[in-house]
């Protein structure tokens, strides 16, 4: 049984397959759920959504404007924003100080189910 929750979240990646299954996934486990294709675009619907949403799951590989990046503004706007990122790459925990929780993919859906129940509930 995988948690469930009614939160809001907004799932960042540019990966078209990986947002949507991530978004479906959220949805159906109960969380009101907002997509985002890019940094600039999570940046406009943070702004629009102000204190209405819960977690960022944040890929940080993106064209444009980097999860690094968005991650760096978010927090400084919103230093208790609880975020989750995702990367295909080794995390240096010091370069996400902040962070609720690193998930490195590949991860399966029932991992990163529990991986954002566990930051929001932290």
């Amino acid at each position: 049984l995988l948690p469930t929750g009614t939160e809001t979240l907004m799932v960042v990646d540019d990966e078209d397959l990986v947002r949507r299954s991530a978004a479906r996934l959220f949805g159906d486990l109960g969380y009101r759920v907002l997509e985002a294709e890019d940094g600039l675009r999570c940046l406009e619907l943070f702004a629009e959504h102000r204190g209405g949403i819960d977690l960022v799951v944040l890929d940080l590989s993106m064209p444009g404007l980097s999860g690094r990046e968005v991650l760096r503004q978010l927090k400084a706007q919103y230093p208790r924003l609880k975020v989750v990122v995702f990367t295909g790459y080794a995390a240096d925990p010091v370069e996400f100080a902040g962070v609720a929780q690193i998930a490195e993919k590949p991860f399966s859906l029932r991992q990163l189910a529990g991986v954002v129940r566990q930051a929001l509930d932290a």
